[in-house]
């Protein structure tokens, strides 16, 4: 059943283009950083030109703000979309009534946790592979200054460790925001309401002080341990607790 839900989801051409998008955005910033080699800038040090560290000069960060700042957008394309398009039909009754309302909603909130994550992950990861490659040999570092703390100190000695513990902090967002998505659209069965409430949740995760955008990025020199552990406390607890809740009323009621 599983397997039949990802491939449905992947027969959607709005949702294969959205997870194309998401898959190339990081490459994207990588040919950018060719252009600024070619026009005489320097070569960034490979862990520098990651996409996330967000280094590109003269674009404002706009692969990023596109990558981050749409969560939301692309998990409802992905996630809602079909979940609303099946209760438009009726078809999820014929779901329903072939495995459970139970099944059938852990395993919309287990499919859309694998597809987004496992995306992020790997496009993540061929691109931390690919400027490892193509900046081999590059010395530029803008973020060569003395560590503020213990906790950015240790971060700024073991770069390629860095960013590959937030690559997983990012895959991970991504699957919990997809079944937020998916949680809200089989609660509240409106395509208006669903948009609203998980953009209006991100955007209170984002633009609150100590904001979540912010421990996306590996190179942030005045984090500390505990601003980062309590920001991303602040986004999976809350946001477990509502697919959780929403989940449990949405089989019972």
């Amino acid at each position: 059943m599983l397997q039949f839900l990802i491939k449905r989801n992947l027969s959607t051409l709005s949702t294969v283009m959205v997870l194309l998008w998401i898959f190339i955005l990081p490459f994207l910033e990588s040919w950018w950083y060719i252009y600024q080699i070619i026009q005489g800038n320097y070569a960034y040090q490979p862990d520098c030109a990651f996409f996330l560290c967000g280094n590109s000069v003269g674009i404002g960060h706009i692969f990023q703000g596109l990558y981050l700042w749409l969560i939301p957008l692309y998990c409802l394309v992905i996630s809602s979309n079909d979940c609303l398009m099946d209760q438009e039909r009726g078809y999820d009754n014929i779901l329903i009534s072939r495995i459970g309302k139970r099944k059938m909603l852990y395993r919309l909130l287990i499919k859309n946790f694998i597809l987004l994550s496992v995306l992020v992950f790997l496009s993540l990861s061929l691109n931390l592979l690919c400027v490892h490659l193509m900046f081999r040999g590059g010395k530029y570092n803008p973020s060569e200054i003395s560590a503020l703390n213990v906790f950015t100190m240790f971060w700024t000695n073991h770069p390629l460790l860095n960013n590959f513990v937030h690559i997983l902090i990012t895959c991970i967002i991504y699957g919990i925001m997809g079944m937020f998505c998916c949680a809200t659209s089989f609660y509240f069965r409106n395509r208006k309401t669903v948009y609203f409430v998980s953009i209006f949740f991100w955007l209170i995760e984002i633009l609150k002080p100590g904001s979540l955008l912010l421990i996306f990025q590996p190179f942030q020199i005045n984090s500390t341990l505990t601003e980062t552990a309590s920001g991303l406390l602040l986004f999976f607890v809350p946001a477990i607790l509502y697919i959780c809740i929403l989940t449990r009323r949405s089989i019972y009621e």
